[in-house]
């Protein structure tokens, strides 16, 4: 993945969008928004190891905020890439 989006979207930006369940977090992470972020962060970084260029990258946490499922919280916890 990361190669495709060195290559096909050098120029491009990028954004990592950090996603969680609606369940309560606790420590370490302050929040859903929180624990989002350092998902995204962290799929960022690991981009960015493997070529990305960081400047054109941008994490994103939306927590809660936009499930894909009512019933399965497991598929909201998740990091979407976006390009621009």
């Amino acid at each position: 993945v990361a190669y495709l989006i060195h290559h096909r979207y050098y120029h491009r930006i990028i954004k990592v969008e950090g996603f969680t369940d609606k369940l309560p977090i606790h420590h370490p992470y302050k929040n859903n928004y929180a624990l989002g972020l350092a998902r995204a962060r962290a799929v960022m970084q690991f981009l960015a190891h493997h070529g990305v260029r960081a400047p054109n990258m941008h994490a994103i946490s939306f927590g809660a905020k936009r499930p894909v499922s009512r019933t399965d919280l497991a598929l909201n916890r998740r990091v979407e890439i976006v390009v621009e």
